[in-house]
């Protein structure tokens, strides 16, 4: 961890390394943190434990219910094919919505991003598709033109702090390894425009790890590193959500070094 950098192993060790550092921070406040994590998946069991039993002390969500407004991992599980999850995710999300207060989730917006003239853009069957052909014999394998929009200026301009989305935009890019004659791993870039490191943090990055495993496994190629940006990031700390934390921390920071 150097400055607002941190390089973690996993989603685990991610959500304790930016909870310490946001700890440290002034009003726990601070711009342009950067968390890289080069194999997200799989958790740290005795972290992911402490980490729930946090949420339910501090009365937050929890990670679960965080993790499926980007990624229903439950659901995926039995549609392996992009088309047909969002096919089954959208068929309901007009419950959905209601369900999340109205204003949406993540992945509805990755399933069919709005426009205010036209239909939605079916982004994450777009995407799975051009990754898809990319992995197929002969076919160029273009790096970087695999982009997800969440922000909808015609709807989103007037959102404050608080309010969804807060996540901007996700960029998957392909990357090679040593001995790959092509590019064969998928990366990904999460931008937030703001992000509360204690409500939702460990969930948004389990959400943005599973959804790139998913298209990864979809394609044909392997998950690689997740790089989250928060371009604000906050601590929401209630009466002694503070001490708590910091007592989770000492206790296992030292579990799986970064």
């Amino acid at each position: 961890m150097t400055g607002r950098d941190i390089d973690a192993e996993s989603v685990s060790h991610a959500w304790l390394r930016v909870c310490q550092l946001m700890l440290r921070a002034r009003e726990h406040k601070a711009t342009h943190v950067v968390v890289r994590m080069p194999h997200p998946l799989a958790e740290d069991h005795a972290i992911r434990v402490a980490a729930d039993a946090f949420m339910d002390a501090a009365g937050h969500d929890p990670i679960d219910e965080v993790r499926n407004t980007i990624f229903p991992s439950a659901m995926a599980s039995d549609l392996p094919d992009p088309a047909e999850l969002a096919a089954e995710y959208m068929e309901d999300y007009d419950l959905r919505r209601t369900l999340a207060g109205g204003q949406g989730t993540y992945f509805g917006r990755i399933c069919a991003y709005p426009h205010p003239v036209g239909p939605p853009t079916p982004q994450l069957k777009n995407v799975a598709a051009r990754l898809g052909k990319a992995a197929r014999p002969g076919e160029k394998r273009w790096r970087a033109t695999y982009q997800i929009n969440i922000y909808a200026e015609h709807l989103d301009q007037g959102k404050t702090r608080g309010y969804f989305p807060c996540m901007a935009h996700l960029a998957f890019q392909l990357a090679s390894e040593p001995g790959d004659t092509k590019p064969g791993r998928l990366d990904c870039v999460a931008l937030y425009r703001n992000q509360n490191m204690t409500l939702k943090a460990y969930g948004n990055y389990l959400g943005l790890a599973e959804l790139q495993r998913y298209l990864a496994s979809a394609a044909g190629f392997r998950a690689g590193e997740l790089t989250v940006i928060a371009g604000h990031a906050e601590l929401d700390l209630k009466r002694g959500d503070a001490d708590r934390l910091q007592q989770l921390i000492g206790d296992h920071l030292d579990i799986g070094a970064a």
